[in-house]
């Protein structure tokens, strides 16, 4: 029997003009929540459809497609209306992998899907509408680290047990025996990531947030790392006076007038008063 999980599209438009929706039966005549922001003000209107992605799925690696949850980015140009309906990409960010009993050397990955959104305006509290989002899994891009190596899900190691590559900052790293799954191999060395946010460029280069650093990585189109932001020293977490790689940096990552925005999770190490 499979197993799905369910993925909702918010309708949230500027006060001036609506997407495509209409008043219907059952729908409030308030929006639901208001915001403003740089003199614009943003409606939270209704959920306005949602899909199912099966739980049972594999992406080209053999590797279960769930969890997909951490963060998504919507293709740039990719969002048009077709008929009565709409069409576009999205990019999805499943996290470190799977870790209910620890984390495994699981190769840290986005990916990528098509999806047709049919609005229906005829659905209600009452009667909600049939799933009106279909999602077509496209394929998946795996990280590398910046020699094309692969990275892992992995705790970092504790105290110095970090990656260097001229060009750099030093990177957290996990050191496993074996294949890292309880299996039988040569064991190795990798750059360690727990993803946490995505941001896609118009190059087909795109951002992610690191939760382990807590670092904000670049890679081009093949998953290849080619740039790497490390935080200033009140941002990186301390234990005991030695740097500790398991922090928290969670995107609310966004692209406004060419900054990369940031939003961390926890508190900050400070300066101690004067």
């Amino acid at each position: 029997m499979a197993i799905f999980s369910k993925i909702c599209v918010l309708a949230l438009t500027t006060a001036a003009s609506l997407s495509y929706a209409s008043p219907v039966v059952e729908r409030a005549t308030s929006a639901l929540n208001t915001t403003d922001c740089n003199g614009k003000t943003y409606v939270y209107q209704q959920l306005a459809g949602w899909g199912l992605l099966a739980g049972n799925g594999t992406d080209d690696y053999g590797d279960t497609l769930g969890g997909i949850g951490s963060s998504l980015a919507l293709k740039k140009g990719s969002w048009k209306k077709k008929g009565d309906q709409y069409v576009g990409e999205f990019w999805a960010l499943p996290d470190r992998g799977w870790n209910t009993e620890g984390t495994l050397n699981f190769q840290p990955r986005v990916h990528r899907f098509k999806f047709t959104f049919t609005p229906n305006d005829a659905a209600s509290v009452s009667k909600p509408g049939k799933p009106n989002l279909v999602l077509k899994y496209k394929d998946t891009i795996r990280l590398k680290d910046p020699k094309g190596k692969a990275t892992t899900g992995l705790d970092p190691d504790f105290g110095d047990g970090t990656l260097k590559f001229k060009g750099f900052p030093d990177f957290p790293a996990a050191t496993y025996t074996g294949d890292g799954f309880g299996g039988t191999g040569k064991g190795g060395h990798r750059v360690s990531l727990d993803t946490e946010g995505i941001v896609l460029n118009d190059d087909g280069t795109f951002w992610i947030s690191d939760e382990y650093g807590p670092y904000v990585y670049k890679f081009d189109e093949d998953g290849v790392m080619i740039k790497a932001i490390r935080p200033v020293d009140a941002v990186i977490p301390l234990r005991n006076s030695t740097q500790r790689y398991n922090f928290s940096l969670d995107f609310s990552l966004r692209m406004q007038l060419k900054l990369l925005l940031t939003l961390e999770q926890l508190q900050r190490r400070l300066p101690t008063p004067l």
